[in-house]
């Protein structure tokens, strides 16, 4: 081991490449792996199961809001902080999908340069929200995610 967190072990990649069936068991135990590369002046990675990611991510869902408003045409638009995003529909369920599709697509972005949006501090805030949503497993989960944010 070539270092340590305050209360973990903080392993060296070339054993974590050794033991990658070990660790990923200890991490889906609920027990994060800490690696770090060769250079101690890196950052440490982290190994985790996506249970654990979602369970410490779970209380960002409180910066979830949903504005809702009908349109003089009778469709729904929906506006979702924190993450700035509008989405209308001929009805409700129709403006959900558009908002769980466009928040995929943020996400994809995000993660796609996550440099970039991380030197924004507006944007910065928003990289653990973005990191529950990829951990979702499918479309239907953003979706139950967006169904149960707080509505004003």
């Amino acid at each position: 081991m070539q270092g340590d967190t305050m209360l973990a072990p903080v392993i060296g990649f070339s054993e974590a490449r050794s033991r990658l069936t070990v660790l990923v068991d200890e991490a889906q135990r609920a027990k994060p792996q800490f690696i770090r590369r060769r250079k101690a002046s890196e950052e440490d990675s982290v190994l985790l199961s996506r249970r654990a990611l979602e369970e410490a991510l779970s209380p960002l869902l409180d910066r979830l809001a949903i504005e809702e408003e009908t349109e003089p045409d009778g469709s729904k638009t929906l506006a979702l902080e924190p993450f700035g995003l509008l989405a209308n529909g001929e009805d409700r369920e129709r403006a959900f999908a558009g908002l769980a599709a466009d928040v995929e697509v943020f996400v994809m972005d995000y993660l796609s340069a996550p440099e970039a949006w991380l030197h924004d501090p507006s944007r910065a805030r928003d990289y653990g929200l973005v990191l529950y949503f990829a951990s979702l497993p499918d479309s239907g989960a953003v979706l139950d995610t967006l169904r149960h944010a707080s509505i004003r």
